[in-house]
């Protein structure tokens, strides 16, 4: 099974972490991180409740599609038929235009979202207050203390979709009206009781404050806080509750035999109910959404607020469901994400027959000669008979064929039943970028499962057209690669260059990350900005003196080309340092009467062009124009011919072009 860790100590400074994945109804992660309480250092534990922020409006639409299943609403109804009686809500930029219950679900009612204001007006240390239903009456009626006309969108209800918490609160003060419940009483009778979910709350009213995770807002702790607008972020529960709400979903709406919704109304939350992706790049469901970044089948809804962000996932295919609570709002969002990105790897992984240690033999195939050995073990927890093949697609995703590999010792896979498989690609015929992947089947469950994109290799040709050479102060020489795509159809696209060395003398190469290189078009002939820089120890330093370098060369991420040579440097040790950079220097002197000198150097054999122009561009004098080999120029200019007044020089070599202007002063 592939390793995983979610590490405490990081560069985002999180106090506590709980974090839970469950599969096919059994938990297969359960790790805790941290403090729910840094200046006591009480920790995290599985039964730590954390506000789980936004997750909380999932509950809200579970109450409505309850009370839709038992016929109390339907989804394409004007709002205002279910609100208590006097109080309706209309976008007063469209009076006419109907607010549905379905828009309120899709967050397509045109209803704005001001969450900093909803915070700072309705949010309190402690519990709330105010009433939801009393407060909402007064955010959305003309002449309300809170109403205002920025609380709509200026567009047409169904038209856009924009998130509104406001929107998703209307939603519980409806299930209030229709139940006679308050939505806390509601959601307790009938969700929570039915999942187990015994110790979560809406309120803290009841609850051991010790056992709440502290928000932390920055570095500082903040008080725990309550809100009139409770329904839409305010429950407090623990992973293992949440995660019990998540396998009812998954298991078609049942928990434990009891049934909080239909399997066919879980299938309708869980899907695409717009036709088209959000301004964030989601399909939303039912308050539920997919976003794409955690793959295709994967639905659920992240939280925010005031020193907490927490995120809820679930995919039905495989049957697996995340739940991850911090206790500090994250404003780097990126290792979030990251980490986010890892729990779902593992949970699709689990179980599952799928290719581990993937590697081929080259990362580059010489087209119509090389084939490519693939080679992998497999992870296989249950050990049940499998199959598997390689898949191999071109960089348009078009599947070209398909390998059955082996473990029997004659098809490059070692020894026969070592756990290690192989198979050969053979030769390819096209000038392409190749990305593999690996399907199994298990003979037992007949599961089909597939792992893509886990190795790759190319067939396009890349060379080190030039290495300049340059030397520097305390036993440093400068290596500036030039790279050429010998390739005829493609670009090699985000290149990065490593150099290493296993020459014992070698003691530092810089930078050890690797250098960029721009992009290259076919038959291009670029090199890096900045060259390596080679620091070796002169007292083991061989005479005459060389280098063995192997550079590494990446295109996108994967690496591809592995060129090895040995750089002699007999004679450069005494000579200048050789150009790095192409420049165009100012003339000298300047102004001047009638000679004048120009420099320039160029860090690679390149056509050079130097020509003259005058103030109105006509060229009047045309200096070089031929093929240079790497070096530092000077050449001079006598303007003897030539009358007073400005004048512009312009060198082109290769891709560089850079024109400066002289003054001649008679």
């Amino acid at each position: 099974m592939i390793p995983l860790s979610l590490p405490y100590k990081n560069s985002l400074s999180i106090p506590g972490i709980a974090s839970l994945i469950i599969k096919n109804d059994q938990v297969i992660w359960n790790k805790n991180y941290g403090f729910r309480d840094v200046e006591l250092q009480l920790p995290v534990e599985d039964s730590t409740l954390f506000a789980v922020c936004s997750i909380s409006k999932t509950f809200i639409g579970t109450a409505v599609m309850q009370l839709w299943e038992n016929g109390l609403i339907e989804l394409d109804n004007n709002i205002n038929d279910y609100l208590p009686s006097g109080f309706s809500v209309v976008n007063p930029f469209f009076p006419n235009d109907s607010i549905t219950v379905k828009m309120l679900l899709t967050h397509s009612s045109s209803i704005a979202d001001y969450w900093v204001e909803l915070e700072e007006f309705f949010g309190s240390c402690g519990d709330s207050p105010l009433r939801l239903d009393s407060t909402l009456i007064q955010y959305f009626t003309p002449g309300g203390i809170y109403y205002s006309l920025s609380n709509f969108n200026n567009t047409h209800p169904g038209q856009s979709c924009y998130y509104s918490n406001p929107g998703s609160c209307l939603l519980a003060l409806i299930i209030e009206n229709l139940t006679g419940q308050s939505f806390d009483e509601y959601t307790r009778d009938n969700i929570f009781t039915s999942l187990s979910m015994n110790s979560s709350s809406w309120f803290l009213q009841g609850l051991d404050t010790s056992q709440i995770a502290v928000p932390y807002i920055v570095a500082s702790p903040g008080c725990h806080k309550g809100n009139a607008f409770y329904p839409i972020t305010q429950l407090r529960t623990n992973k293992f509750e949440l995660s019990n709400y998540i396998s009812a979903y998954l298991n078609g709406g049942k928990y434990n035999n009891n049934r909080i919704l239909d399997s066919t109304t879980v299938s309708l939350m869980l899907s695409d109910q717009l036709g088209f992706s959000t301004t964030e790049g989601y399909l939303q469901g039912l308050i539920w959404y997919r976003d794409s970044q955690y793959g295709a089948d994967t639905w659920g809804h992240s939280g925010k607020w005031s020193g907490y962000e927490t995120q809820m996932l679930l995919n039905k295919n495989e049957n697996w469901g995340i739940v991850f609570f911090l206790n500090k709002r994250l404003y780097d969002y990126a290792g979030f994400i990251s980490t986010l990105y890892s729990l779902v790897d593992y949970a699709n992984l689990y179980g599952n027959i799928y290719a581990n240690t993937p590697k081929v033999d080259k990362g580059y195939a010489r087209i119509g000669i090389d084939n490519v050995l693939f080679r992998t073990t497999f992870s296989n927890i249950y050990d049940h008979q499998f199959n598997a093949h390689l898949i191999y697609s071109n960089s348009d995703g078009i599947i070209l064929d398909s390998v059955l590999l082996y473990d029997d010792g004659i098809h490059g896979d070692s020894l026969s039943n070592d756990g290690i498989y192989g198979g050969y690609i053979p030769p390819q015929q096209t000038n392409d970028f190749y990305s593999l992947g690996v399907s199994t089947i298990d003979n037992q469950t007949n599961k089909y499962f597939n792992t893509p994109d886990i190795c790759k290799f190319t067939t396009i040709p890349l060379l080190i057209d030039s290495l300049p050479i340059g030397t520097a102060n305390n036993y440093r020489y400068t290596f500036k690669p030039f790279l050429k795509n010998a390739g005829t159809s493609l670009t090699i696209e985000n290149i990065i260059i490593k150099l290493t060395s296993n020459d014992p003398w070698v003691t530092l190469i810089f930078p050890e990350g690797g250098r960029g290189c721009p992009n290259l078009l076919p038959g291009d002939i670029k090199g890096v900005v900045q060259p390596f820089v080679v620091t070796y120890d002169s007292a083991t330093f061989p005479g005459p003196g060389y280098f063995n370098l192997t550079f590494n060369i990446s295109s996108n991420g994967w690496d591809y080309w592995q060129i090895d040579t040995t750089i002699s440097i007999t004679g450069i040790s005494d000579a200048e340092p050789l150009p790095i950079y192409y420049t165009l220097d100012q003339n000298f002197p300047n102004p001047f009467n009638p000679v004048t000198t120009i420099k320039y150097q160029i860090p690679h054999r390149s056509n050079v062009s130097l020509k003259i122009y005058d103030i109105i561009g006509n060229e009047v004098a045309d200096l070089i124009n031929e093929e240079q080999e790497v070096g530092f120029y000077n050449i001079d200019f006598d303007a003897s011919k030539f009358s007073s007044g400005v004048y512009f020089y312009r060198i082109q070599a290769g891709s560089f072009v850079q024109t400066r202007k002289m003054i001649l002063l008679k």
